[in-house]
């Protein structure tokens, strides 16, 4: 049923998204609350709902919440022709979107891929960021199979075949991936050129990049105070990465 949707996160949201061009390229983001601000990024394949547990208890804390879609990802649009889906392009793109904000100075999550963008703004953008805080970043260069295996799908039914498979392989307690979840994230990937070869493809292709490389060779560099985040029992990312990390940055 592809009707089904998480109520309590649309009720939350609906009224704060928003779309901006940077440069040509159509981003999406949400604006919620008041107070000192928190940019979050999502990871590969995700969107804003990848913070659907976390937003609303950040806006009741007094923050003010900017929750924002990736180039290629979520409502966000796909980029022309040529574009590199690089960390640098990628974080880019989310800091130009916070800059036509009007936002200075802000803190800053990101998770999985987008752990790996806060790093790269962290450690190239210090003087903007008051703290970070990364959730099992892609911190290292590691496989991504993505673009191989969603060739294998097309259409709603096969993309929420695959979201579940992720979901559930991403989760230590599985059960706890209701079929809602699933549909949001679904939609989200459903759309014309996200899987296979397109977006998802492209990420896998780009995203580590020389200039990531370069970030790696420097943690001891960044400069914001930094907390990192990881499950013992991680698959996608080993805690084994989150303690190599650790023991790079000051």
């Amino acid at each position: 049923d592809a009707a089904r949707v998480d109520v309590e996160w649309n009720r939350l949201v609906d009224e704060h998204r928003h779309d901006v061009d940077v440069d040509g390229l159509s981003m999406h983001y949400v604006d919620l609350g008041s107070g000192e601000p928190i940019v979050m990024i999502h990871g590969i394949g995700d969107s804003t709902y990848s913070w659907h547990q976390n937003a609303k208890a950040l806006v009741d804390a007094d923050f003010r919440v900017i929750l924002v879609d990736q180039p290629g990802f979520g409502r966000s649009g796909i980029p022309s022709k040529g574009w590199a889906y690089s960390v640098e392009n990628q974080a880019g793109a989310v800091l130009r979107v916070v800059s036509r904000l009007g936002i200075d100075r802000f803190q800053l999550v990101g998770h999985s891929l987008g752990g790996g963008e806060a790093l790269y703004l962290a450690w190239t953008q210090a003087d903007r960021i008051a703290r970070v805080a990364v959730i099992s970043p892609a911190s290292q260069r590691t496989s991504c199979p993505f673009g191989v295996m969603t060739d294998l799908v097309a259409g709603m039914v096969w993309t929420r075949w695959f979201t579940a498979h992720a979901l559930r392989s991403a989760f230590f307690r599985p059960e706890r991936v209701s079929d809602v979840m699933i549909d949001e994230y679904a939609r989200q990937l459903d759309r014309p050129g996200r899987m296979g070869s397109g977006v998802l493809g492209g990420v896998c292709k780009d995203h580590f990049s020389p200039a990531y490389d370069r970030m790696t060779e420097h943690y001891g560099e960044v400069k914001p105070e930094l907390l990192i985040v990881w499950g013992q029992q991680d698959t996608w990312h080993p805690v084994t990465f989150g303690t190599t990390l650790g023991s790079l940055v000051p």
